[in-house]
């Protein structure tokens, strides 16, 4: 059993970024947050229905998160987003950002596209669904 000195000395050499980082996520984490959204926000011929409580101060969030409600035009689609929101989540037990884009404006009011960022800011899926036919898909 260490003495309180050693220990003490070994906290104290530890730099903040290794104490205050997460491990990472792993495929299996990802796929069961995808499993997850999906069992809780899409239905057949549904809009989504985005679980989590809105963000209504951008400040709070981190860089990445607060660059994608920035990015309104749909390059595939050569139109741009008329609503785009941000919710706070948990998914399969993770603190997420669910950045949600709704309805381009070329008329297209089934188009949909969310991407969901760790509590960190970290990019870890994305999905669409631009034909309510086709269903949602990452």
């Amino acid at each position: 059993m260490p003495s309180l000195r050693a220990a003490t000395a070994f906290r104290s050499t530890r730099p903040l970024s290794a104490i205050a980082t997460r491990p990472a996520l792993h495929a299996k984490d990802v796929a069961a947050m995808k499993a997850d959204f999906e069992r809780r926000a899409t239905a057949p011929f549904k809009k989504l229905k985005i679980p989590g409580r809105a963000v209504l101060h951008s400040e709070k969030l981190p860089a990445a998160v607060k660059k994608a409600l920035g990015q309104k035009r749909e390059a595939a689609a050569d139109a741009s987003w008329e609503t785009i929101s941000v919710k706070k989540a948990t998914l399969a037990g993770h603190s997420v950002f669910i950045v949600h884009y709704d309805d381009l404006d070329d008329g297209n009011m089934d188009a949909e596209k969310v991407r969901i960022f760790t509590a960190t800011g970290t990019l870890i899926a994305h999905g669409s669904c631009f034909d309510g036919m086709g269903g949602f898909t990452w």
